[in-house]
């Protein structure tokens, strides 16, 4: 899926030459699985370190295979996380301490 603005729409893997299709999220062995569309090159966001997977796949253990990493759309307050659902909470998404 690539996201731009509020539409996502269902696209092949974007290719090399997609510059400006950019991951925002990966699932916990740092493989990209959905997608968003940037204006700018100062918008491209680096994936997420190794060192990041490794910390999240220790915390989550075994549910490493469904449990996903996400770009957070705005800074959080330190100590708080962001969690995503499909579950109906406040909009699909919130976060928490």
């Amino acid at each position: 899926m690539v996201s731009h603005g509020s539409i996502s729409l269902p696209i092949p893997s974007p290719s090399q030459d997609d510059a400006l299709i950019v991951p925002e999220r990966w699932t916990a062995y740092g493989e990209a699985f959905e997608f968003h569309k940037v204006e700018s090159n100062e918008e491209l966001t680096p994936p997420p370190p190794a060192s990041l997977l490794e910390e999240f796949r220790h915390c989550i253990g075994k549910q490493a295979s469904i449990l996903r990493i996400r770009l957070a759309e705005d800074r959080l307050p330190k100590g708080h996380v962001y969690w995503e659902t499909t579950v109906a909470i406040s909009q699909g998404h919130t976060s928490w301490k």
